[in-house]
């Protein structure tokens, strides 16, 4: 419930949107390449005429979207930030030098008639704002009014309009992976168009440089391009990739949808039993795994020498592989994994066995209250 410490009962007046026509940024920059302005000014719109997340309905095809014109792709609204919004709101804080909400007109065939209110308008961005207002009763909510394709409000909102420092609930990778993928499926996007053209020659480069300089529309860092690059040629299905570079996470997504049966453990060493017994490892060739892998197996075969072992793994992600050396790339795994047992197994017999190499002075650091007149504890 929100509590007011003020006595005025609307937020959302002439008098603040006089404020906000004064200090509030503007946003053509922004629609740049997207669409325009309907209304060159911020405007006070009846909030009735605004449609939110709920299902709406296509009133010439019949055509329905679940979450109407939602851009986001893991929730449609968070709660608490909601609340959050709504106590500044009740209590008349409204901050009127940050980026105010967009709105769009709706095509005609999407708009409907409420209670005897034509509702025209959909949220481009700041849907959180606007339940917040409608928590708070009000009846107006101060926005830009634009026109924007339905084809480029997802791109817009997320690319856009939901980075971290404009959004009060911030997109995540996830969201600009779904709008790629939604502009993928489009056929009449101009993504769709050059990434099928470009595959209808086979030129599987040119592809890959289409997809890197979509995800470089969202401003995102170079490690966050590549990993939304990944995630997409798992999931798409526009184009045969040459390579899918492997992730954890997309590794047990894999395994999930293709090896029936097979039980997750909390075993330490291992990751999944099979219906035939064997105790399955996953792995990236990535670094020094190999020497983690090693310790596994040889804890394994300890624990049970003869019950059968399988090590799935995938090559780094950024190792050359090609079709050309992909057996030689994937046995070099193999043969690093037994190049660290051997290792160690020397290495022990060296230190414990033949009592012939120098053993290690083992010095901790001090931790506890009673040594830290110590600079460092020896003797362990």
């Amino acid at each position: 419930m929100i509590t007011t410490n003020s006595i005025q009962t609307c937020c959302f007046t002439e008098e603040l949107l006089e404020e906000c026509k004064k200090f509030s940024p503007k946003v053509e920059q922004d629609l740049q390449g997207y669409g325009s302005l309907i209304e060159p000014e911020l405007c006070l719109i009846d909030i009735r005429q605004i449609h939110g997340t709920e299902p709406i309905k296509n009133t010439k095809t019949g055509e329905t979207k679940p979450k109407g014109f939602q851009t986001r792709a893991d929730i449609d609204v968070d709660g608490q930030n909601v609340r959050d919004i709504a106590y500044d709101i009740a209590n008349n804080d409204w901050e009127v030098r940050r980026d105010q909400p967009i709105i769009f007109e709706l095509p005609s065939e999407w708009q409907y008639y409420k209670n005897g209110v034509l509702v025209k308008y959909g949220i481009v961005n700041g849907t959180h704002r606007y339940y917040a207002a409608l928590e708070c009763k009000e009846t107006h909510f101060i926005c830009w009014v634009a026109d924007v394709p339905l084809s480029k409000l997802r791109k817009l909102a997320t690319a856009r309009l939901n980075k971290i420092k404009n959004a009060s609930k911030p997109r995540t990778d996830n969201d600009i992976i779904q709008s790629i993928l939604a502009e993928m499926n489009d056929k009449t996007t101009d993504l769709y168009k050059k990434i099928s053209s470009a595959d209808d020659v086979g030129n599987k480069d040119m592809i890959k440089n289409i997809l890197i300089n979509e995800i470089e529309d969202y401003n995102v860092h170079h490690a966050t391009r590549d990993s939304i690059y990944r995630a997409i040629t798992h999931v798409q299905t526009l184009f045969t990739p040459e390579r899918k570079q492997w992730s954890s996470n997309f590794q047990h997504s894999y395994i999930l949808e293709h090896c029936l049966g097979w039980v997750q453990t909390k075993h330490k060493d291992y990751d999944y039993d099979t219906p035939e017994g064997v105790r399955v490892i996953i792995d990236q060739d990535e670094g020094t795994s190999y020497v983690t892998t090693a310790h596994k197996y040889a804890r394994l075969i300890v624990e049970d020498p003869l019950k059968p072992i399988m090590i799935k793994f995938s090559t780094a992600k950024k190792a050359k592989l090609t079709k050309q050396n992909r057996e030689e790339m994937r046995a070099k795994f193999w043969l690093d994994i037994k190049k660290a047992m051997e290792t160690i197994k020397k290495g022990y017999d060296l230190a414990f066995v033949k009592g012939c190499a120098t053993i290690p002075t083992m010095v901790a650091f001090p931790e506890l209250d009673d040594e830290f007149d110590q600079t460092f504890i020896y003797g362990v």
